[in-house]
């Protein structure tokens, strides 16, 4: 890449036959087109070059890539478009500092809060940016990662996998893969914004920075810090969803795992946040009331998908809830529900192995059980696979799981966010320039794990176990891979 030059690597899923999604810098223009439905033995991408109507490549399955550039300017025009039969969906740009990697004027969001989904069409568009900015090593990419997704809205996909009264839906429901947000409560910075509005720059280090950080001998560099570069590292370090749960359930996610609990008696003294929150380490995102309130309208929405929640405590804090308090605050959200005409009753982890219909039929739509109750998923995860920026350790870690290790617990996790948090240099980036290291690998790693998943789980894993796959930055790819595999789970007796 020349001292003028910055570079742009652009990724696709499509499951949709009449979109194109098009990235393009002045002359230079890609399309990206599906080839086949999904699930034929044809089934790719084809990649275009701007009116070429040969593709000069095609992928065997259902991502695509391609590595563009802007060069020699301050302020050059980057954007893609998603296209249906020549109607255009969704349409973002970004100015970009060929020099600097800076980035300039634009609407596609500098920041993850910013990248918003968009439903048109039947259709949800779905897309991320990573500002690579001028610091990378091996481990953080140098080009900045442009990542969209889009499938049809999968706000009702069980209905549509395991119709009501159909056969499918008189297996056990823990036929199911659901996908899952990793960390799905961790979705705003606003409780984190009143923090660092609060403390001073001393208690922000004392307070926040350094049990956040723990052991970085180089915390020390800091000192005292304004509250705009302490939400800065907050963000990088730790934000891992960028949709509320809402915008998370239309994509299709189904599983919940919720760490909870009340900010620690000085925190909640100085800031005033008092309600219970889900918890990212010692970080609060959005409030727990919220979710049950956001989680019980969708199923009044949708009367046939089913929700599962496990609940657990944030083990940075003593002030966590007791499960009668958690209990009361659901039941609330099931009153209000009663209101609207719709009757929830709470299901547990021991209705997993039941019909799906049963549990429609007595209204179990909303499943949950809590950590206490003795329940932990098989999950093999491990901070250090997951930090190798090419996804290869997670790979290692997923090849190594079992159907036998399974047995004794409510479902298996599959975990494929890669966690550049945990890498030295990728923390030192977030500390240092803010880069949104948790994003920073997804689009590259996302489509070897994902694709890892769909060709090894069904027979490394079987059928008779709750699969739940987690990511990061909920997207698309991820929901429809546990989609699709749920359908192969179905072809046994």
């Amino acid at each position: 890449m020349g001292w003028d030059e910055k570079g742009i690597h652009c990724g696709v899923w499509i499951n949709h036959t009449e979109v194109d999604v098009i990235f393009q810098y002045k002359n230079d223009v890609r399309r990206f087109h599906m080839r086949d439905k999904w699930g034929d033995w044809g089934y790719g991408i084809n990649l275009f070059l701007g009116d070429d109507v040969t593709p000069t490549s095609t992928t065997v399955n259902p991502w695509s890539s391609t590595d563009m550039k802007v060069k020699g300017g301050t302020a050059e025009k980057f954007e893609f478009r998603v296209v249906r039969n020549g109607k255009t969906l969704v349409s973002r740009w970004q100015d970009i500092n060929a020099y600097t990697g800076n980035l300039g004027d634009g609407d596609m969001g500098k920041v993850p809060g910013e990248q918003k989904i968009t439903i048109a069409d039947g259709l949800i568009i779905q897309y991320t940016f990573y500002d690579a900015g001028n610091y990378h090593t091996d481990d953080l990419p140098s080009a900045h990662q442009c990542y969209v997704t889009v499938a049809p809205d999968r706000s009702a996909w069980m209905a549509v996998v395991m119709p009501p009264g159909s056969p499918t839906a008189q297996k056990p429901f823990h036929r199911f893969v659901l996908p899952a947000a990793h960390n799905f409560g961790f979705n705003t910075m606003d409780n984190c914004a009143v923090i660092a509005s609060k403390l001073g720059p001393a208690a922000l280090v004392t307070e926040v920075l350094l049990p956040l950080l723990g052991p970085l001998g180089f915390i020390g560099h800091l000192g005292p810090i304004a509250a705009s570069k302490a939400l800065g590292i907050m963000e990088a370090t730790s934000r891992n969803q960028k949709d509320n749960v809402p915008d998370q359930l239309a994509m299709g996610a189904r599983f919940f795992e919720v760490r909870a609990s009340r900010l620690n008696p000085q925190l909640r003294s100085l800031t005033g946040l008092n309600d219970l929150y889900f918890h990212h380490g010692m970080l609060p995102g959005q409030p727990i009331l919220t979710f049950f309130q956001d989680a019980v309208n969708f199923l009044c929405a949708q009367r046939t998908e089913i929700i599962v929640v496990w609940f657990t405590w944030n083990q940075w804090s003593e002030a966590n809830p007791e499960p009668e308090t958690v209990l009361k605050m659901l039941q609330d959200c099931f009153n209000d529900a009663k209101t609207k005409g719709v009757t929830l009753e709470r299901g547990t982890f021991a209705d997993l192995d039941r019909p799906v219909d049963t549990l429609r039929q007595e209204n179990k739509r909303f499943i949950l059980s809590f950590k206490n109750d003795g329940y932990n998923p098989y999950d093999n995860f491990d901070t250090k696979r997951h930090a190798v920026a090419d996804g290869s350790g997670i790979i290692t870690e997923l090849s190594e799981m079992s159907a036998e290790k399974q047995k004794g617990t409510p479902m298996t996790y599959l975990q494929c966010q890669t966690t550049m948090s945990s890498n030295t240099y990728g923390l030192a980036a977030a500390i240092t320039f803010h880069n949104r290291v948790l994003l920073a690998q997804k689009a590259k790693t996302d489509p070897l794990t994902l694709d890892w998943l769909y060709a090894h789980v069904k027979a490394r894993l079987g059928d008779d176990h709750l699969l739940v796959i987690m990511n990061d930055f909920f997207d698309l790819a991820t929901s429809d891979v546990a989609n699709q595999l749920t359908k192969t789970r179905l072809w046994d007796p």
